[in-house]
């Protein structure tokens, strides 16, 4: 894990000085980021910590993606405004989660992407999924967030590749459901993101990078 967390980050730094024709990051599953955007309502992407993300998404940011990214503190709490700086300098809109929905929803109304990464410990509510046989708390904002704006919901990794190369994976796209009540679409909504994320973290354990506890006693 720590391994591939610096793999990431140095990634990161050596791709913002490599040109367009160089980026060594390769899509996949397309057709689902595009049909989402078609509606116009912006859309919701869920990642986890998988690969290298942060290079992905500067990947995005380079074709022309409006991202707005929700973070905590990254590196270290002295470095945190530097980092932010860096990534709105790569035209990557940055916020926490004390900045609210209203940000968010300004972006996603002008059709741009909110990209959450779901299994950190950046959240105000949570909601119980099943995670690897077990029941697991995960934020209640991407699916809150979605019901709210009527926004698509898009779940999808990074990883790498036996190539040397990078791969963002789109791989499962959901709708919030307003004849649902909330609560139980909130529930729908993220036991599907969990789906997705157990999925394409199985696929790609070594490449999972999580620092915080999941699970506690017996379930850990």
């Amino acid at each position: 894990m720590l391994a591939s967390a610096c793999l990431s980050w140095l990634d990161y730094f050596a791709a913002r000085g490599t040109g367009p024709a160089g980026f060594p990051v390769r899509f996949h599953g397309s057709e689902l980021l595009y049909r989402a955007l078609a509606q116009g309502r912006g859309l919701v992407l869920t990642l986890p910590h998988l690969g290298s993300w942060e290079l992905t998404g500067l990947a995005a940011a380079r074709l022309g993606f409006q991202l707005h990214v929700v973070t905590g503190v990254q590196l270290h709490p002295l470095l945190s405004r530097a980092v932010r700086a860096l990534k709105e300098s790569d035209r990557i809109r940055v916020s926490t989660p004390s900045d609210g929905f209203r940000p968010l929803l300004r972006t996603l109304r002008g059709g741009g992407i909110v990209v959450l990464l779901v299994d950190g410990d950046v959240r105000t509510r949570t909601i119980e999924a099943p995670f690897f046989g077990r029941a697991t708390h995960f934020p209640a904002g991407p699916a809150l967030l979605a019901r709210r704006a009527g926004a698509p919901l898009l779940h999808g990794h990074a990883a790498r590749r036996s190539d040397g190369t990078h791969e963002l994976s789109f791989d499962a796209l959901d709708e919030p459901d307003p004849e649902l009540p909330i609560r139980r679409d909130l529930e729908r909504l993220t036991a599907s993101m969990a789906g997705a994320q157990e999925r394409n973290i199985e696929r790609h354990l070594t490449q999972w990078c999580i620092f915080r506890p999941i699970w506690t006693g017996d379930a850990a």
